[in-house]
């Protein structure tokens, strides 16, 4: 089997490119959508679209309800010119418009602060600009092309967003997001307006990353990263945001995706509920694929496969009499068995006496309601509830029995549940053309259960024993003010309050971008950010013995603070050609440290999985962070794109020790490379695709393992005294996909092949003592790694 499948994988692919570029018929798709105020999100009346290059001229004029719809445009890449008087034209460049689904866009135009017949501003859609328009700096919007589009993203957002200047992406088992040498801790996700929990697979206790993400990117529209000074309608995180939005469902027919690869077999349907109403549905589930393989009978080496299922889906009823609503829903569970008692020697996974139970399961559902008061008036209310459960348990032998008479005894017992109910309501309001106000309300509602024992001297410890309830309330404000067509203001306050232990803080925001000249801008901003701890370290227990009272001695902890500052420069080259600089530093303070003496900081959580059990922590600890970032990019046109990123940084933090060290995150700098290519084919626009991508950074931060304890101890003992001092070598890596899209009437195939870390480079991950051996031994980062993936659409 192993021998024939990519024969057959290429005699398919053969016969779809022979039978496709035999056909000639010249095949068509419908454009239509909805143009919105940017500000109000109200719909305009009477917009003209005009698909460019278009013979014979295609248009459409915008309803009352602000929707188009142009017929018969020809698939390839297309562009729309949208005008409307009073509000600034605007170009959107190289829809990919299929045989097999309609291309619906939404267009979102700024009204100009000059209405005079006289004055005619038109620009491209700047493709990079946050939806989010009171982002001022550091922020790049997405869209669910660039999150297919780059080599070794495996359709992963996180991963795609590691290719964007600030982020090191240097991890090839995780897509932990580190911003700026921030733990990836310190990042919110966001779905629909509202915090989610960690959105990944076999994802640990208080993490926000993983080796698969939930996350199915064919569910996504525009959305929005931040990486610094994000606006006062994000609290509770000192790193970064991730804002996801997902897209409504085709409302006036059906339509349906299947594709197998990495992340799964998967299948996803959308259409209409009611075509009158045009209310709409869109949902999409996804199974292990390496599962399904073991059922087929193909061997990977190991009995320990990652299982794992996820489900996601989107109901939209638009323009009810009560309002706009929509119901939404992501949810994933996973787990692997690593057991040594049912191993062989040779199994990749044997071998080191423990049986390793471990799952995960997420999930959130929500509803979404919208009311217009008037045209320059809207509310949004947001109701979730969400659900983030972990269990980790291990059975322990000892290694030098035989096998064969090994006895496997309870070792841990862990096992923690997060249930979160979420309220989000805010009111947007727009003055006048210069002047636009936000202000809100959340408020979320802890359930939580924790326990974690471990077995010490023969008898159980509790770590981690709390049943209980606590609640997080959180407030903003925030405006824009257009001073000019050149320069924007904006600014705002987030207020957050912790009820479990009185904690509060508030913290200004603010930015401000200036159009020096035409291809320049300056962009400024400033930040003050609180975060709550991860609430298991809140619930920590301190035993002094076995059998005796549990005392929390974490529980007062504060809020931890970080202050950022930021300076850019923004060089439009040509419309589709920018140069970006951006300049910040990162006070951090109120960290969380021991309270004796030590080098340990919570700013370093999620270097390893899962949570260090550390108790009496005070808010005495600080850090900092500065860097520069510098971004090269030709965004995607004439069938080509270029992405250049490089960024410099340093990352120290203070422990209660007072020693000045390196944080786990401090890389030092990250270089990534990006470019592919579209090449058409014949009269329907079958496309071949090439991509490469190309990864650069400082290797990871560790500590040395001191040799004689971990002898004495029998396992993994470090040198804390050079706490994250060593740094492994460079990591490097190079991927190249290959794809190949053809369009069939009403069907479109989408092959690639995806080579990861093409030159096969072994890059250092960790270290560990083989106590067996009585040496470090050393674990290297993925090898060379084909992924293939196949999508079809009708």
């Amino acid at each position: 089997m192993k021998n024939q499948s990519p024969l057959l994988l290429l005699a398919f692919f053969i016969l779809c490119f022979t039978t496709s570029t035999a056909y000639s018929q010249n095949l068509t798709q419908t454009v239509r959508g909805i143009v919105l105020d940017k500000q109000t999100q109200s719909p305009l009346t009477g917009a003209s679209i005009q698909i460019l290059g278009s013979t014979p001229p295609l248009g459409a004029i915008t309803d009352d309800n602000g929707a188009f719809r142009i017929a018969n445009v020809p698939i390839g890449r297309r562009s729309l010119k949208v005008r409307y008087v009073g509000y600034h034209e605007q170009t959107i460049s190289d829809l990919v418009i299929t045989s097999a689904k309609e291309m619906i866009v939404t267009i979102q135009l700024e009204e100009m602060l000059v209405q005079t017949e006289e004055i005619v501003i038109s620009a491209e859609s700047e493709k990079d600009l946050p939806n989010n328009e009171l982002a001022i700096v550091s922020t790049r919007s997405f869209n669910i092309d660039e999150t297919r589009r780059f080599a070794g993203n495996r359709n992963d957002p996180a991963r795609m967003a590691a290719n964007f200047a600030g982020v090191n992406g240097a991890d090839d088992s995780r897509n932990d997001i580190i911003i700026r040498g921030n733990s990836p801790t310190g990042v919110l996700w966001r779905l629909e307006g509202v915090a989610i929990p960690n959105p990944n697979h076999f994802s640990g206790l208080g993490t926000t990353g993983g080796p698969v993400s939930m996350i199915n990117n064919n569910m996504l529209t525009n959305s929005d990263f931040m990486t610094s000074a994000f606006p006062a309608e994000y609290g509770n995180a000192t790193s970064g945001v991730f804002d996801l939005k997902m897209r409504a469902g085709n409302n006036e027919k059906h339509e349906f995706m299947g594709q197998v690869g990495f992340n799964g077999f998967e299948g996803l349907a959308e259409g209409p509920i009611s075509k009158k109403n045009g209310s709409s549905y869109l949902a999409a589930y996804r199974y292990s694929t390496l599962e399904v393989f073991n059922a087929l009978g193909i061997s990977f080496g190991t009995a320990a496969l990652p299982k794992y299922q996820d489900f996601s889906f989107k109901l939209n009823f638009p323009n009810t009499k009560l309002g706009s609503f929509s119901v939404f829903g992501l949810g994933g569970i996973s787990n692997i068995k690593l057991l040594d008692s049912k191993v062989s020697e040779d199994d990749l996974y044997g071998g080191n006496g423990l049986d390793i139970y471990f799952g995960s399961q997420m999930g959130t559902v929500g509803i979404n309601h919208i009311y217009y008061f008037g045209k320059n008036t809207y509310s949004k209310i947001v109701i979730s509830a969400s659900r983030e459960e972990t269990s980790n348990n291990i059975d322990s032998a000892d290694i030098y029995i035989p096998k064969v008479n090994r006895a496997y005894n309870p070792l841990q017992r862990e096992r923690s549940i997060n249930n979160r109910l979420t309220t989000s309501a805010f009111v947007n309001h727009k003055f006048n053309a210069r002047t636009t106000w936000k202000t809100g309300v959340i408020g979320d509602y802890f359930l939580i259960d924790y326990s974690s024992r471990l077995v010490l001297g023969g008898s159980w410890w509790n770590r981690r024993s709390f049943e209980g309830n606590t609640q997080l309330m959180q407030a903003y404000s925030q405006f824009q003010y257009r001073i000019s067509e050149k320069i924007t203001a904006s600014g705002g306050l987030h207020y957050q309050y912790l009820f479990l232990n009185n904690t509060q803080g508030l913290g200004p925001r603010g930015g401000l971008t200036w159009k020096v000249a035409k291809k320049h801008q300056i962009n400024i901003g400033y930040g003050l950010h609180y975060q709550m701890q991860t609430l298991a370290l809140y619930f920590l227990t301190t035993q002094p013995q076995p059998n005796a009272d549990l005392i929390k001695t974490n529980q007062n902890m504060g809020f931890t603070r970080s202050q950022h500052f930021v300076a850019g420069y923004d060089f439009r080259v040509t419309p589709s050609i920018r140069i970006k600089w951006e300049n910040y530093y990162q006070s951090l303070d109120k960290v969380p440290v021991e309270t004796n003496s030590s080098n340990f900081s919570s700013i370093n959580l999620g270097s390893n999985f899962g949570l260090p059990d550390v108790d009496s922590l005070t808010n005495k600890g600080t850090g900092h962070n500065y860097g520069t970032e510098l971004t090269i990019e030709k965004f995607f046109s004439q069938n080509y794109y270029v992405l250049s990123t490089l960024s410099l940084y340093n990352s120290k933090y203070k422990g209660s020790d007072r020693v000045e060290r390196n944080t786990a995150f401090n890389n030092n700098f990250v270089y990534n490379i990006l470019a592919g290519k579209e090449f058409p084919i014949g009269k329907r626009n079958n496309v071949l695709t090439l991509d490469i991508k190309m990864t650069w950074s400082g290797g990871r931060r560790y500590t040395p393992i001191d040799t004689i304890a971990s002898r004495l101890s029998g396992e993994t003992k470090y040198n804390t005294d050079q706490e994250w001092a060593l740094q492994f070598p460079n990591y490097f890596r190079a991927d190249i996909k290959f794809g190949f899209r053809i369009n069939r009437p009403n069907t479109s195939h989408h092959f690639f092949l995806d080579m990861q870390n093409i030159s096969n480079r072994q890059n250092y991950f960790s270290q560990s003592y083989d106590i067996v051996k009585q040496k470090i031994t050393t674990t290297y980062q993925l090898g060379l790694f084909p992924v293939f993936n196949y999508r079809i659409e009708f």
